[in-house]
């Protein structure tokens, strides 16, 4: 056998043998990256009136801006077929009284608290569970979630951004052995349930409202 058939015979044995004896690679998480959570949205908010054997579903329009943290300001259309209702109680002023707010009613919304979900170990997706909604001359706190708002999409300029009042972080270990958020760098585990991280939206405030028809 001559030397360079040896050579090459060399080369392919190591390029086989090489990654076998490499440490086995620990696969990234299987979720969505924290800049882009695509997580539970709905679709629907962004299509064409639907026809069905009864009645067609009308698309609704209204002026909003958006506060997206840390202080970033954005104005435009907010799109969205079901014009769903809110059954809250009104906490801030201790009254009992339960309102009926619809969503085309509404005038401000202030995501204040969020919830920690946990994706794999250590890993967590942080969800809007307290709302703070200014309708008719009062504040209300709602205290369950809003699916359609926690990824939504505006439109401005004829172009369409995608907002999300979701995002991830990872609680993991420092090097002297304390735990923090790897993405906020806080130490309180507590801390991203009212901080959110840079580019959520925060808040909504709505303008004149109409329908397309």
């Amino acid at each position: 056998m001559s030397t360079a058939i040896i050579r090459t015979f060399i080369k392919t044995a190591l390029l086989v043998l090489f990654p076998l004896i490499l440490p086995a690679q620990i696969p990234e998480p299987s979720v969505p990256d924290p800049a882009d959570p695509e997580v539970q949205f709905n679709n629907t908010s962004i299509k064409t009136p639907m026809k069905t054997n009864t009645a067609v579903l009308q698309t609704y329009h209204s002026y909003v801006q958006v506060l997206v943290a840390p202080n970033t300001l954005l104005k435009g259309t907010y799109e969205y077929i079901t014009n769903f209702m809110l059954y809250i109680t009104n906490k801030v002023t201790n009254q009992t009284v339960t309102a009926k707010i619809d969503l085309m009613s509404i005038e401000q919304i202030d995501i204040i608290g969020w919830t920690a979900q946990q994706i794999e170990t250590g890993f967590y997706q942080m969800v809007p569970v307290q709302y703070r909604i200014y309708f008719g001359g009062k504040s209300y706190i709602y205290d369950k979630n809003i699916p359609y708002l926690n990824i939504f999409i505006i439109k401005s300029d004829g172009k369409n951004t995608k907002l999300f009042t979701i995002f991830y972080d990872s609680w993991v270990k420092g090097q002297k052995g304390v735990f923090h958020w790897k993405n906020s760098m806080a130490y309180e585990f507590s801390y991203n349930f009212s901080h959110p991280l840079k580019g959520v939206a925060i808040s909504l405030q709505f303008g004149s409202k109409y329908q397309w028809k």
